[in-house]
């Protein structure tokens, strides 16, 4: 999503449905093969549409990253999903357990949890784990598309 929308998350209207708020790519330009098929995936509407309790906000950066800036960009990835969250705060409701969830249902919210696709974003360090369970990530998986040295 950050990538498509060149950094401005924040203009996305997950009120409307997302298909075509990509910020600088034109309708009738959507067939280039530049510019793959992958179309953003929620919103409100759709979430409700389809009765949608609970949602993980997957956080995932590019495998070229690691050993580079993976956990600064899983960081920003990370404060987008909070900030939409909280933005939308009347549809959704941050939750880290099963009981948070279960509320977040009593409350009428999309109970949204994080969690981390790829092991590369933790640059080899114990600390940036525990950072993330701190910012409410509650899985991960070991790899996504790469490797990582551990």
């Amino acid at each position: 999503m950050r990538q498509f929308t060149r950094n401005q998350v924040h203009k996305v209207n997950l009120r409307e449905n997302t298909t075509m708020q990509w910020l600088h790519i034109k309708k009738e330009d959507m067939s280039e093969p530049k510019y793959p098929r992958i179309y953003p995936q929620t919103d409100i509407p759709r979430l409700k549409k389809g009765m949608v309790g609970a949602q993980f906000w997957a956080i995932f950066v590019d495998c070229g990253s690691q050993d580079k800036d993976a956990i600064r960009q899983a960081l920003d990835t990370t404060a987008a999903t909070h900030t939409w969250i909280n933005q939308y705060d009347d549809a959704f409701r941050l939750v880290t357990t099963s009981d948070g969830i279960r509320e977040a249902f009593k409350a009428n919210r999309i109970a949204s949890l994080i969690g981390l696709e790829g092991g590369h974003m933790l640059g080899n360090t114990m600390g940036v784990l525990r950072t993330f369970y701190l910012l409410g990530c509650r899985y991960m998986t070991i790899t996504h598309s790469c490797d990582t040295p551990w």
